[in-house]
């Protein structure tokens, strides 16, 4: 290459390289990508409408993808990102994390590891908010029977949601479901009519 090309190509650089736009976080040096962010930080700013969400949340634990600390962080967006889609049901209805959990190493000393990699955070009660002695780790199966809408069946001394009733007496949770709520039998009737 001659030495004129070089030069043109030094200069094409250097150009480029002062116009470069770079993220506007003051420690980072990568290349502005939108809304003045670098794509990384771009991400974090749309995903928790914070750039610097990770420095702010102290990753220095090493624990950034593990499902714990992705319980944490899920359970955190529920309840204060009024752009997560489960905002709703969580953050938007009063359901809030307690101040001791917003750092993880808390979180993670009240309630150690999940058992299983199926076990995520459920709230004993679900009208309040998510704290050392209203949570512990459970399946799906197991918080599908702690939800608002289920219908509490009480015979015998016993309290059950329809699925648990079914299950212990033999009949299909979605015939004893119709038995009860849509024919609308006795309680004795539904239980004890065979079949289904």
């Amino acid at each position: 290459m001659s030495a004129m090309a070089v030069h043109v190509k030094l200069r094409a650089l250097i150009r480029g390289a002062l116009s470069m736009k770079k993220c506007k976080l003051d420690y980072c040096d990568r290349k502005h990508s939108a809304k003045g962010y670098c794509n990384m930080h771009h991400k974090r700013w749309k995903r928790h409408g914070d750039p610097d969400i990770s420095h702010a949340g102290n990753p220095s634990h090493g624990m950034s993808h593990t499902a714990v600390y992705n319980s944490w962080v899920n359970m955190r967006q529920r309840c204060m990102n009024p752009k997560s889609p489960a905002y709703n049901r969580y953050g938007g209805r009063g359901v809030a994390v307690c101040e001791d959990w917003q750092v993880f190493e808390t979180f993670l000393s009240d309630m150690g590891y999940p058992p299983t990699s199926s076990h995520s955070v459920e709230r004993i009660d679900n009208n309040a908010g998510y704290r050392k002695d209203n949570c512990k780790w459970a399946t799906a199966a197991e918080q599908s029977r702690n939800r608002r809408n289920n219908r509490i069946i009480e015979h015998n001394g016993l309290s059950m949601c329809v699925t648990d009733w079914s299950r212990k007496i033999g009949i299909k949770p979605r015939t004893l479901h119709a038995r009860l709520y849509t024919l609308g039998w006795s309680i004795e009737k539904a239980f004890n009519t065979p079949g289904g």
